[in-house]
């Protein structure tokens, strides 16, 4: 078992606010404290599809007393109470000022935007036929069924599967995708292989909607460097009411290459095809580096 998550198993108790977590209550405290410790991030409600916006702040308010806001912003970002983001990503943090900053600005500035970790939703009965299938595995704690593919080389996906719910993740952060057109393309070819993929799965029984129609609800939208960084790690976190938090970092690259990336976490909660129509119009409604 992973150390860091080993050692703040003794963080989430099975009470809170003098009453006994529900199951359901000690599931949610569990994954949220797998994100914060494996992801290296704080939650937010878009890493739980399974809850409806109004079902996740009741589960937040109900366990105040085990969860602190780190961003209070739209939308709120989360930890859970006695992990320590800082300590467990293994960066050194600074302040954002002086030369280090200055020179990953100027290195950000050249380069194109891109997105990479994208989440997406959409309705879906898939979950009704394939979980009749004898050799689906059905998690017991949230009824999911996941399954991983990699349709296209660099981009590995992962899908969860619920009763009446598909979330999408698509982890390319060693292969982001530019935020022009050519991206635009790139990712409607992606989306129509997993569009395609989930038809065959529900061997032409299930009606999945068309891949234009699905709601982005989360990714990373960023710029890297070109540029190896030689100096130490870095993390800088900046906080802000209106677009959440901003990260500029040293990333290494599979190649072990370290180079400076700056990104925010977007959610917004979008159709596809509106999203594609930025890219395309290259609407980027940021006060990210340009």
């Amino acid at each position: 078992m992973n150390d860091s998550i080993s050692k703040t198993n003794g963080f989430i108790t099975n009470k809170s606010n003098g009453y006994t977590l529900t199951k359901k209550q000690k599931q949610f405290l569990d994954k949220a404290k797998d994100i914060n410790i494996r992801s290296r991030r704080p939650f937010s409600c878009s890493d739980f599809p399974e809850f409806s916006d109004s079902n996740f702040r009741q589960m937040i308010y109900r366990l105040k007393g085990q969860i602190e806001i780190i961003v209070k912003s739209n939308p709120c970002f989360y930890k859970v109470r006695g992990v320590q983001l800082g300590k467990n990503d293994g960066f050194v943090t600074d302040y954002p000022t002086g030369e280090k900053l200055i020179w990953m600005l100027n290195q950000l500035k050249k380069q194109p935007a891109s997105i990479h970790d994208i989440k997406i939703q959409f309705d879906s009965n898939l979950y009704d036929t394939i979980s009749k299938i004898s050799v689906v595995e059905i998690n017991p704690k949230n009824k999911g069924i996941f399954l991983n593919c990699e349709l296209i080389s660099g981009y590995h996906t992962k899908l969860s599967i619920y009763p009446a719910k598909i979330q999408i993740d698509i982890s390319c952060t060693f292969n982001p995708i530019v935020y022009d057109n050519q991206g635009a393309i790139f990712l409607i070819v992606l989306l129509t292989n997993l569009q395609n993929f989930l038809i065959s799965l529900g061997k032409d029984q299930v009606q999945i909607p068309d891949f234009r129609q699905w709601i982005i609800t989360h990714y990373h939208f960023g710029k890297d460097g070109k540029e190896e960084w030689n100096g130490e790690s870095f993390h800088i976190t900046i906080a802000d009411a209106f677009d959440g938090l901003t990260r500029y970092y040293g990333k290494i690259m599979p190649n072990g290459k370290k180079i400076p990336r700056g990104e925010q976490i977007c959610t917004p909660k979008i159709k596809i095809s509106d999203e594609l129509e930025k890219m395309f119009s290259l609407d980027i409604s940021t006060n990210f580096v340009n």
